[in-house]
């Protein structure tokens, strides 16, 4: 295993050419932030800070510290209080509105993002998450200066396996976390060992608050609803890990399986999701693939709306008596949405659940709707004629459905 971690770091890590070109850059915006904000410090903040980002990074992050006793009763007037600041410093930007607003520019290739906060010293006075990230960076500063190279190969992996951020529409392991892990287990290797043994709910504790209690009592329910708890190390009562859905949190651990198992270096290298690579996948189920144009907007908003569009195709796929094995998107500029629907002998009718026997009126009302119906165990079922005998076409049906043209420009079935 130790050879194949070596070589997978010379490809993820920023070579000395790498960090020179972004550390000029990083300083020159750097700077000309600083010349305009009075008042208020500002810091890079992000991977960028705790030294933990991959050769393919293209986010850069600013913080702008309000002080806090002057501001902590102002938390809401901080993006205002900036954006002057801002336009002095920047041509062009944008003004991204989120729980605290924030703003936004590019320039070569890369997203920078300027971010109000409070100045806190302890997680209990921040009046938003976001808050707490300068506190996020000490921590991983104090513990991590050996594990870097560990975090930065468990960010590569997350990102290979598309597990890689907390955004909604990917409910994944956020960069954060992603150190957090590392530094728990005490490398990349000895996280492997221990994940691929996870069960179906997994609680960590890294600063060791809550010893000899049981954790999942002392945090609020909703904060442990999902398959990994990991106790915040700056604040107690959080759970770090509180976005990672079952799906990333359950591939995640058959990654490791699979590596501990077999370790290789393409583990670390994330691909571009392509059609050819869905063919093989898909076997001898039907695949269907759509190219859609999105909306545009914030990248987590856009990327909920991709997913309220894969869910739709989903739905629709099994009310004409389809099984969909499989769905998923990637999202880069344009985006590839795909299902795969199970290959099955299709009957001229198909099967529509109805409304329970006890709920007369609704069950009286389904009757009328379809002329050929059962009873299954308490459950009415319908029968109609079916309309197709395969996925895409009840895709290529849905192009002018008004909740798609809500979501997307348009789209196209590949």
């Amino acid at each position: 295993m130790r050879k194949v971690l070596k070589e997978a770091l010379a490809i993820v890590k920023p070579t000395k050419d790498d960090e020179a070109h972004h550390r000029s850059m990083v300083d020159a915006k750097l700077t000309l932030l600083k010349k305009s904000v009075t008042g208020a410090k500002v810091i890079l903040g992000g991977s960028g800070e705790k030294g933990t980002w991959l050769r393919e990074t293209t986010d850069v992050d600013f913080f702008v510290q309000f002080p806090y006793a002057k501001y902590k009763d102002r938390s809401d007037e901080l993006a205002d209080l900036l954006e002057k600041s801002v336009k002095k410093a920047f041509a062009t930007f944008g003004r991204v509105h989120g729980s605290r607003d924030y703003f936004q520019f590019f320039d070569q290739g890369k997203t920078f993002e300027v971010i109000p906060i409070l100045g806190i010293t302890k997680a209990s006075q921040a009046k938003n998450i976001t808050d707490v990230s300068p506190l996020h960076a000490s921590w991983v500063k104090k513990h991590g200066k050996k594990y870097l190279d560990e975090i930065r190969l468990l960010k590569a992996f997350c990102r290979a396996k598309r597990i890689y951020g907390a955004e909604s529409f990917i409910n994944g392991f956020s960069g954060y976390v992603c150190e957090v892990l590392v530094i728990h287990f005490k490398g990349f290797g000895k996280l492997v060992t221990a994940a691929k043994k996870w069960g179906e709910k997994v609680v960590l504790d890294p600063a060791k608050y809550w010893k000899g209690s049981d954790v999942l009592m002392e945090l609020n329910s909703s904060k442990t609803a999902c398959p990994l708890v990991i106790v915040d190390p700056v604040q107690s009562d959080r759970n770090a890990a509180a976005a990672i859905g079952v799906d990333a949190f359950s591939r995640f651990v058959s990654a490791c399986t699979d590596f501990a198992s077999k370790p290789t270096v393409e583990s670390f290298i994330e691909r571009k999701l392509t059609p050819d690579d869905l063919r093989k996948k898909a076997g001898r189920n039907e695949l269907v693939m759509v190219d859609v144009l999105p909306v545009t907007g914030k990248v987590d908003l856009v990327g909920c709306k991709l997913l309220k569009v894969l869910e739709f195709f989903e739905r629709s796929l099994q009310r004409y008596g389809f099984t969909v094995v499989d769905k998923g998107l990637s999202f880069e500029g344009n985006a590839l949405l795909y299902v795969m629907v199970k290959k099955e002998k299709m009957g001229p009718l198909i099967e529509i659940s109805g409304p329970p026997l006890a709920v007369t009126s609704h069950a009286a009302a389904f009757k009328k709707k379809h002329k050929k119906t059962k009873v299954k165990g308490k459950m009415l079922i319908g029968f109609e004629k079916r309309k197709y005998f395969d996925g895409a076409s009840v895709i290529a049906d849905l192009k002018g459905d008004v909740y798609l043209k809500e979501k997307v420009k348009r789209f196209t079935l590949v």
